[in-house]
């Protein structure tokens, strides 16, 4: 598998995501602003956001490069972000701290 690069292209698809978002963007967001900078606050609630974040934080860390790895990587950070990782962490940065530090807690998820 060619490696990906571009968190827009995947791993995962807008189909893949296991939770229901709300179609389209929220009043005043922009969704072609996700992601950048990673200092940026995460809307858990806008499925473009949670789709980039996901794909980003498994192209990052999943140690498998091979496709179902990485699909199966991002739908879990998807369930521990929605399921487990505090509602006060808002900002992407201490989100994907939280997810480093306590990743190997959430084994069965």
């Amino acid at each position: 598998m060619s490696q990906i690069l571009d968190p827009r292209l995947g791993p995962l698809t807008k189909d893949d995501l296991q939770f229901n978002y709300p179609p389209g963007a929220a009043t005043g967001d922009n969704p072609n602003l996700r992601g950048t900078p990673d200092n940026v606050l995460l809307n858990r609630h806008e499925w473009y956001e949670m789709l980039y974040f996901c794909n980003k934080f498994a192209i990052d860390c999943c140690k498998e490069r091979d496709l179902a790895s990485m699909v199966s990587f991002a739908k879990r950070t998807e369930r521990i972000v929605q399921r487990q990782a505090p509602d006060y962490l808002r900002s992407q940065t201490h989100i994907i701290d939280w997810l480093k530090r306590n990743w190997d807690f959430f084994q069965h998820i």
